[in-house]
């Protein structure tokens, strides 16, 4: 009986948010899936999403562009993925933190994290981020590849115009609930 009152619970759940999706708010909030088609449809030519997915002993990063598809592993664990986003906030929340330690705690997540796909992403230009579990929290702007001719740190934004979004099914519903044309601009005097 338990059981059958949990089916039904269920079957009112999916129907309540297949009522929802009929929504502009419902698409945004219960998106549907997306596909590869159309995450490749949404991207510009020099763009790729890098979608993460952090498992209890491994990262997968999902890298996808307009005309490629690939996985690649991280080699981070949950718990130090975890580890290691902590202490980067909190060498950026510290006062006394020297730019040294955040750009060697910033450089070793960049090597993990973004390293993996750097032949994937050459000649781009943007970067569309979905992050997961403990990568949330990590500002991927602060995130340091190098340092250039004068020493000073290159920021993963100095490389790339960076996004970072919830989900790709986030991404196709909202720009499925943007308004067709923009309205005409207004000039203030």
């Amino acid at each position: 009986e338990l059981e059958a009152k949990q089916k039904s619970a269920e079957q009112q759940i999916k129907a309540l948010v297949a009522t929802l999706r009929e929504t502009k708010y419902g698409r945004l909030r219960y998106p549907e899936p997306a596909t590869l088609a159309e995450a490749r449809k949404l991207l510009p030519p020099n763009a790729a999403l890098l979608a993460y997915h952090v498992l209890p002993e491994q990262t997968i990063l999902f890298v996808i562009t307009k005309t490629a598809f690939v996985s690649r592993p991280v080699s981070l664990t949950r718990t130090l993925l975890a580890q290691k986003v902590s202490a980067l906030l909190s060498k950026l929340g510290a006062a006394n933190s020297s730019l040294p330690e955040l750009a060697t705690a910033s450089s070793e997540l960049y090597a993990a994290l973004v390293g993996p796909a750097a032949g994937d992403l050459k000649g781009l230009k943007r970067l569309v981020i979905i992050p997961d579990g403990p990568l949330c929290y990590l500002p991927f702007t602060a995130l340091v590849s190098g340092k250039d001719a004068k020493e000073q740190p290159i920021y993963l934004t100095d490389e790339f115009t960076v996004s970072v979004i919830p989900s790709l099914s986030a991404l196709v519903a909202s720009r499925e609930a943007r308004p067709k044309t923009r309205p005409a601009s207004t000039r203030m005097l």
